[in-house]
């Protein structure tokens, strides 16, 4: 109830307030109006500029991306061919796979974590 009186006396005060100044009620709900649209406008820009923003972010890091994977996928080559001439090496028939894949998968996940660390 009392919020509904101290509503009421803030309206009336409002207006008022309004027509104490000469201020008509067409006048004040166009004024209203077209401040609104003004900023319907600038959130509409600033709508625009962030999807451009986020754009122009998923380009980048896409080409990140794609050159740490390049990388990632160059090591792992070479971490095989290593593997392959080592003298240690033995064939993964001879071995269970879980140890054959593991040494390739540690260097994976610690150049994953590299780019984790690169991008954030």
């Amino acid at each position: 109830m009392g919020n509904k009186l101290l509503f009421l006396g803030l309206f009336y005060t409002l207006l008022y307030w309004t027509s104490a100044k000469g201020a008509e009620p067409d006048r004040l709900a166009n004024t209203i109006e077209e401040e609104q649209s003004v900023v319907e406008e600038a959130l509409e820009g600033m709508s625009a500029q962030i999807i451009a923003m986020e754009e122009r972010w998923n380009q980048k890091l896409s080409k990140v991306y794609n050159r740490q994977t390049n990388s990632l996928n160059q090591n792992v080559n070479e971490l095989d061919n290593q593997l392959t001439k080592s003298p240690d090496f033995v064939p993964t028939q001879k071995r269970p796979a879980e140890f054959g894949k593991f040494r390739i998968i540690l260097h994976v996940h610690q150049e994953e974590t590299r780019f984790e660390r690169f991008t954030n």
